[in-house]
């Protein structure tokens, strides 16, 4: 649970830094590890850039804002990337819905007299 509460902050903070709504639903409705990884990596490479920019004209007001814009955006991957990880089933949950899914039309063997 905690780590839902930590996404719903982090999405309330990239709303309001005017973070593209589009861009929000697609991190929020991802479920595919591999492509939070590949969101990551691009968020973190815009952070780094918006970051250079920061350091080079420090007075720039557009370039903090991007680069909190960038921040705010990889938090919301991050988080979203923990809530993933949090919702992972047991095993022997797994052995039960494949049970539950199994063809019901098995039939049992009896022993020969």
């Amino acid at each position: 649970m905690p780590q839902m509460k930590k996404l719903g902050s982090q999405l309330q903070a990239a709303l309001s830094l005017d973070i593209p709504a589009e861009l929000i639903a697609l991190i929020v409705s991802t479920h595919h590890p591999k492509r939070l990884q590949d969101l990551f990596r691009q968020a973190s490479q815009r952070l780094l850039k918006a970051h250079q920019d920061v350091m080079q004209r420090p007075s720039s007001a557009m370039a903090k804002k991007e680069r909190a814009r960038c921040k705010a955006l990889l938090d919301l991957v991050r988080a979203r990337n923990a809530a993933i990880g949090s919702k992972k089933p047991s095993v022997a949950r797994m052995l039960a819905l494949m049970d539950a899914r199994a063809p019901k039309n098995v039939v049992e063997m009896r022993k020969a007299a």
